[in-house]
């Protein structure tokens, strides 16, 4: 049985792409910025993360995204988180997928322009 697609944006995988971000949780006092974040892939109207830390549904998150070939951000945006997903590794830590959905769709050139093209 085969489910149709419900996604209304394209993702890239982080590892095909130049793209870098950094997150500040907007909901924490002094805009805390969590560590251990793996990012996995993002679309124009969301991305999903991996991170050490867990991030309540509904949290506030603002990104900014980075280049590797530019040295300035290229975009910051804000979103809120939509899902966890909490999986617990070998070593008995545990690891959380946080998806994060943006309150503003991203111009579909920010994306494409840090695509890595196939080799």
């Amino acid at each position: 049985m085969k489910f149709a697609e419900k996604r209304k944006h394209q993702r890239i995988e982080f590892e095909q792409s130049d793209l870098r971000l950094s997150i500040q949780l907007l909901d924490y006092p002094e805009d805390h910025s969590p560590s251990g974040i793996y990012p996995r892939n993002i679309s124009r109207g969301g991305l999903k993360i991996q991170i050490t830390e867990k991030i309540p549904m509904g949290c506030k998150v603002g990104v900014a995204l980075f280049s590797i070939n530019k040295s300035d951000w290229i975009a910051k945006i804000t979103g809120k988180v939509v899902r966890t997903e909490e999986t617990q590794q070998k070593d008995l830590s545990k690891i959380y997928g946080i998806a994060v959905q943006f309150d503003e769709i991203l111009d579909d050139s920010i994306i494409s322009s840090n695509q890595n093209s196939p080799e």
